[in-house]
């Protein structure tokens, strides 16, 4: 029979590191053929960085495409939501290659709105009640447990007048 071993290590130090692989067998004094298969995976950042935080949001101004998402970062995005008009922002990825997630804050940091699902689209809804227009910050980051080194999304948001705003 065969079982399959699979070990992830992200290195997050940004530093590069040498690393050993020992095999253990399960039973003391066997012998048992293996085959070892190490791959090593690097991601590059995207065209949009840095937009690591608030202050570095990148604004947005149309669909995003294949944008990388580092486990060591997060990525930042500004929108401007008028009164009264209800933001929509989507972000597809294959969640099986590293879960990411969506909030949407205000300038201070409260969350008005999170996706925080395993689903391949976290959608966020945000609707303006302030009584004056107001910019608001994107933030899409990995889930805190992921392994995966990084993974790749498309957003996609919209800012639309909503008609009877008591169906929200």
């Amino acid at each position: 029979t065969t079982a399959e071993e699979v070990v992830s290590w992200l290195n997050n130090t940004q530093s590069e590191i040498e690393l050993v692989l020992r095999v253990y067998l399960f039973t003391p004094n066997a012998t048992t053929p293996y085959e070892l298969t190490a791959t090593l995976t690097t991601c590059q950042d995207d065209a949009d960085e840095p937009n690591d935080d608030v202050a570095s949001a990148t604004p947005y101004t149309a669909p995003l495409v294949e944008q990388v998402l580092l486990a060591t970062n997060q990525d930042w995005y500004s929108i401007a939501v008028p009164d009264r008009e209800l933001l929509t922002v989507d972000v597809s990825h294959v969640a099986a290659d590293g879960d990411i997630d969506v909030e949407v804050q205000d300038d201070l940091g409260n969350v008005l709105g999170e996706s925080l699902t395993t689903n391949d689209i976290e959608q966020v809804e945000y609707f303006n009640t302030t009584g004056a227009d107001r910019d608001v910050y994107v933030r899409v980051f990995f889930w805190g447990s992921s392994l995966s080194p990084c993974n790749t999304y498309d957003l996609a948001a919209s800012v639309d007048p909503v008609s009877c705003p008591q169906d929200l």
